[in-house]
């Protein structure tokens, strides 16, 4: 999969551009391609200049996502969500931005952003580090988690929602209706949400349909319209019930229902006080079918379900520090992470935030041209530009072979959101305890996503020849190891197909998540039934796709690699865990070109 530099740059370049075409024509549920409209456009291509009389524009704002490094334009406050600045305690050198935030002193607040404006009567929106004391984001954290290492901090502080009703009677969280904050609205295409409990938000899970779409969160829709160039610019409106064809988005303007007064409806129920009103943790809240165990929707455990009088809670016994629920040893697996933290595993579902995660990924292993693996393996000399080419095929994570333990790589990553799913053990060489150092080196970086342990290591023996069973106890090992050392983000473990699976992952309960390398040719096949048969955990596809050079006709074929790529990686779409199937998404292999792997050719020369 030669998309990195070649004798030819010109020949690459032209190679990624349909490949690009490829993964983006299928991600089109996920995913929106940046256009020349994200911050380095000129005027002329963004549309500058008031929109046409014939249609209404919305304010547009940009999510938490989309606002990494990006500047936060200094100005005022957002009027009516949150108080004036002059009210504001602590403000450092007099840094205010736009949308409710200022950098402010740390040292009063534990560098907790929550504390911070809770100080003052308003709860916090967002919470990062900034760059040179400026609006320009740094990294983001979430905002009950202390920013280190610093004097001072950017924190997003807006009123309560009871106090910005008050305020505003047109504003972000509703009109005559009120909506959950943008933060729980799903599929919101590149971060576009708009004035008036209206969002751009993707076609594609909802067949068109703005009804579809706000019911899938508990709320009713009030409009649906057709956009302007990604924008909050109303093209031309249609029916809520009517799908909006020929587009990958649309913008939805959805509230909570309302009682027959004309109320907004009660605050709801959660599922996590149900569960704990008898001792056990929530795992899993939605909205049922007509009173059967038929899920309508789901919801994060602590986000009430409005509208109805009943709801689906899954409760569990909570698990202790060994993993056991009152019962095990010292075998038992080690704890899923629980309820509240910013990376979980929640049956089928990889979440961030609550909210399920598809990863659109790449592997990563930049060897540079005539050089080797691992000797040659160089993160630092090829991410600024390997950054931009996964940016703009809308890659969101990458696989390493190996660990990425340089901040400056995994900062530049981060800053086109871009995941990290870090290798820190492939050769059985190495004792079990070496992934202790790589792990405590970067667990803090919000670009980690999950460690990965083993590469098809049922075929190569942890590539010193071990046997399976020998591998497999090795593997939970490991995988012990690291949750000794970081609960925070789940371990995957990789392997060959799926023979022999199933007892393996009864004999490493240590392990979250599965991905499994596949090349099965221009389709998968039954894969994904076969490995939901096997398994109730989370799987991707460590590897897949097609070579470049077609051996039929004897040399590079761009257009037959592009098409495999797009049948293959529609198949992952169509299953993935986001909409009810088994998989979390998958890595293309690979983004360099390999040329070393032949042992009797040499890495200089395509021979």
């Amino acid at each position: 999969c030669p998309l990195q530099a070649v004798p030819s740059e010109s020949a690459a370049m032209f190679g990624l551009r349909r490949l690009v075409a490829a993964i983006a024509a299928v991600h089109a549920p996920f995913i929106s391609l940046a256009g020349p409209c994200d911050g380095k456009g000129s005027a002329a291509q963004c549309g500058a200049g008031p929109p046409p009389a014939v249609a209404p524009s919305l304010l547009q704002r940009r999510s938490d996502l989309h606002q990494h490094s990006e500047q936060l334009e200094v100005s005022g406050e957002a009027e009516g969500l949150c108080s004036g600045f002059g009210g504001w305690p602590d403000v450092d050198n007099d840094v205010t931005c736009d949308s409710c935030t200022a950098l402010v002193l740390t040292g009063p607040y534990g560098g907790r952003c929550d504390k911070y404006c809770e100080s003052f009567g308003h709860v916090c929106e967002l919470a990062a580090e900034e760059l040179d004391e400026t609006c320009m984001v740094k990294y983001t954290v979430p905002c009950d988690e202390p920013i280190e290492g610093t004097s001072d901090m950017l924190c997003r502080c807006t009123l309560a929602i009871d106090s910005q009703e008050s305020a505003v009677a047109d504003g972000a969280r509703g009109t005559e209706g009120q909506c959950s904050g943008f933060g729980r609205w799903p599929n919101v295409d590149n971060g576009v949400t708009c004035d008036a409990c209206t969002a751009l938000v993707l076609t594609g899970p909802y067949g068109g349909r703005c009804d579809k779409y706000c019911e899938s969160f508990g709320h009713v829709c009030e409009s649906a319209a057709e956009e302007v160039d990604e924008t909050c610019t109303v093209k031309y409106t249609a029916r809520c019930d009517m799908p909006i064809e020929g587009t990958s988005d649309m913008l939805c303007k959805c509230t909570l229902p309302v009682d027959s007064e004309g109320s907004v409806a009660g605050d709801g129920a959660v599922c996590d006080k149900y569960c704990e009103s008898f001792g056990h943790v929530c795992e899993s809240a939605a909205e049922e079918l007509d009173e059967t165990c038929m899920v309508k929707y789901t919801m994060p455990c602590d986000s009430p379900i409005v509208g109805t009088s009943d709801m689906l809670c899954k409760c569990t016994l909570p698990m202790d520090r060994g993993g056991s629920a009152g019962a095990g040893g010292p075998n038992a697996p080690s704890p899923t992470p629980g309820r509240g933290r910013r990376i979980e595993v929640r049956g089928r579902q990889l979440t961030v935030d609550g909210r399920p995660l598809h990863l659109k990924g790449v592997a990563w292993n930049p060897v540079r041209w005539g050089g080797r693996h691992p000797d040659h393996v160089d993160f630092r000399a090829f991410v600024d530009k390997d950054v931009e080419l996964l940016a703009a095929a809308g890659v969101n994570a990458v696989r390493t072979y190996e660990p990425i333990i340089d901040i400056g790589v995994l900062d530049k990553l981060w800053s086109r959101r871009i995941w990290v799913i870090n290798s820190v053990y492939n050769y059985g060489g190495m004792s079990p305890s070496a992934v202790i150092d790589k792990v405590n080196a970067v667990k803090r970086h919000p670009a980690i996503l999950m460690w990965t342990i083993g590469n098809e290591w049922n075929y190569n023996g942890l590539y010193t020849g071990m046997s399976l069973w020998d591998a497999q106890g090795r593997m939970q090992e490991v995988a012990s190891v690291i949750k000794q050392h970081d609960q925070e983000h789940p371990v995957a473990c990789i392997y060959g197909e799926l023979k022999t699976l199933k007892e393996v992952v009864r004999n490493t309960p240590a392990v979250d998540v599965w991905g499994v390398n596949a090349y099965r040719g221009i389709s998968f096949g039954n894969l994904f039934d076969q490995y939901a048969a096997l398994s109730d955990k989370p799987l991707f596809l460590g590897e897949y796709g097609a070579d470049a050079f077609n051996a039929r006709i004897g040399r590079e074929d761009q257009f037959a690699q592009a098409e495999a790529t797009r049948r293959l990686t529609e198949e992952i779409v169509a299953h993935s865990s986001v909409s009810g199937g088994v998989c979390i998404g998958g890595f293309v292999f690979e983004l360099a070109d390999e040329w070393w792997k032949d042992d009797e050719g040499s890495p200089w020369v395509h021979d």
